[in-house]
C-alpha cells in the first residue's frame, strides 16, 4: 500500500510541478526568441545565460505549488493509512490471538489423544475381566 501511495504522490506532485513552471519557462523562452536572441553570434552564451534564468524561474515558480501539491498528498497518503489501520486489528493483539488459538488447538489434541488412549486401556482391561464374575455371599 505505501509503496502505491508514494508512486501516486510522485506523479501527482510532477503533473503539478510541470503545470507550475511551463507557463514561466514557455514565457521566458517566447521573449528570448522574440528578442531575436536566438540567432546570430554569441547564441551559445545567450542560450547558458537563458537556461540560468530558467532555472532561478523555475525554482521560485515551483515553491508555493510544490508545498501545496506535497501537503495535500501526504495528507491524502497519511488518510489511506490511518484508514487500512483502522479496517486491521491492532497487530499485538491479533498475535496474540492467534498464539492463545494455537495453543489451544494443541491442548484439545493432547486431550484428546489422552482421553483416546484411557478409554482403549479401559476397554482392554474389560475385554480381559471374565463375563461372569462370582461373588462370594
Amino acid at each position: 500500500m505505501g509503496k502505491n501511495a508514494v508512486d501516486e504522490l510522485r506523479e501527482n506532485v510532477k503533473a503539478e510541478l510541470c503545470k507550475a513552471i511551463e507557463g514561466p519557462i514557455r514565457r521566458k523562452c517566447q521573449a528570448f526568441v522574440s528578442k531575436n536572441e536566438h540567432v546570430g553570434p554569441g547564441l551559445r552564451i545567450r542560450i547558458l545565460d537563458l537556461f540560468d534564468e530558467l532555472a532561478e524561474e523555475a525554482i521560485e515558480a515551483a515553491q508555493v505549488p510544490a508545498k501545496k501539491v506535497l501537503l495535500q498528498n501526504y495528507q491524502k497518503v497519511e488518510a489511506e493509512i490511518v484508514e487500512a489501520w483502522r479496517n486491521h486489528n491492532d497487530p499485538l493483539a491479533a498475535a496474540a490471538e492467534a498464539i492463545v488459538s494455537s495453543h489451544e488447538d494443541s491442548v484439545k489434541r493432547s486431550d484428546a489423544q489422552r482421553r483416546k488412549k484411557i478409554l482403549e486401556e479401559i476397554n482392554w482391561i474389560l475385554e480381559c475381566l471374565p463375563t461372569e464374575v462370582e461373588y462370594a455371599s
